[in-house]
């Protein structure tokens, strides 16, 4: 009797203690992922129609919370791909053991690429100098400034031609500029040739590099209103790649006009010849080897 009694005693205990080991490695392997489960990214900006990969330290459930604004690839993965549909914010959750991760992105417009200076064909009709880069702009044409030191041949507004006015729209410039010159440059600057609505004077810098810094006087100026500012030395012989982001004023206006029409030349970049300082001399040369120009 006692044997029996002894012998269910155990088997019971062992079922028991079975169920509480597997009880135990099921719910802490649960808790355990739970706790654990994290995302490569919090947060994260792509532009529209771009995507973006995120991965998750195990397999996991996908969703988002937005998906006109962003879509997940797969909605059960270790990784997957979030494409950006259109502008806005959207949280993606990833889920595992009962837990959740986050990263909330959001979606900016698209850049669109309005010009690019490798595009360039033909050449100047009364110089023979091709268009295509690249372009050396040599001490004459910044000291006289001549129309060679163009940066481009790309115009924001054109009151007397067909196109697209880029007034009022942010625009993001990237450009690659060569010291090709006989000595270190001090300073070097990029500028639009617009006025206010045609009446104030000043031609804005929308960069400006030099090798000191400017003095407070000098960045009060009208004549050097600074969008992006940077303390670097132009050292002869090296190439520099510059990206700044610029808006043009909705009224803007070259005020220059054509003689015989009267209407306004169109708003161009420029590397200005700064005649205020003086800067260059003779042997100072610039080689610009790329140019491209984002509407945002």
């Amino acid at each position: 009797m006692f044997a029996k009694v002894s012998k269910k005693v155990v088997a019971v205990a062992l079922v028991a203690a079975m169920a509480v080991t597997t009880a135990t490695v099921s719910d802490g392997t649960a808790a355990d992922a739970a706790k654990k489960i994290k995302l490569n990214k919090k947060t994260v900006s792509v532009q529209q129609s771009k995507s973006v990969k995120l991965k998750a330290n195990q397999k996991a459930k996908w969703t988002t919370s937005n998906k006109a604004v962003a879509t997940v690839s797969k909605k059960s993965a270790k990784s997957i791909t979030v494409k950006a549909i259109k502008p806005g914010s959207a949280t993606i959750t990833a889920t595992a053991g009962g837990k959740k991760a986050t990263c909330k992105v959001t979606v900016t417009k698209k850049v669109g690429i309005i010009y690019n200076l490798k595009n360039e064909t033909g050449s100047d009709p009364s110089t023979g100098e091709s268009y295509a880069p690249p372009c050396v702009c040599k001490y004459s044409e910044f000291k006289y400034n001549n129309f060679r030191i163009w940066l481009c041949r790309m115009t924001f507004y054109d009151p007397a031609n067909a196109g697209t006015d880029y007034r009022g729209r942010k625009l993001k410039v990237v450009i690659t500029v060569k010291n090709s010159g006989k000595r270190d440059l001090p300073e070097l600057g990029v500028c639009f040739n617009y006025t206010k609505g045609g009446t104030d004077g000043a031609y804005p810098f929308a960069l400006h590099v030099s090798a000191k810094k400017l003095s407070s006087k000098v960045k009060k100026d009208k004549q050097h209103r600074h969008t992006t500012y940077k303390v670097q030395k132009i050292k002869k012989g090296k190439t520099y790649k510059w990206t700044f982001n610029f808006t043009i004023p909705s009224n803007a206006m070259n005020g220059d006009k054509d003689q015989k029409t009267g209407i306004n030349y169109p708003i161009m970049m420029y590397i200005p010849n700064m005649k205020d300082t003086s800067p260059y001399k003779p042997g100072d040369e610039i080689t610009v080897k790329d140019c491209k120009i984002y509407a945002v």
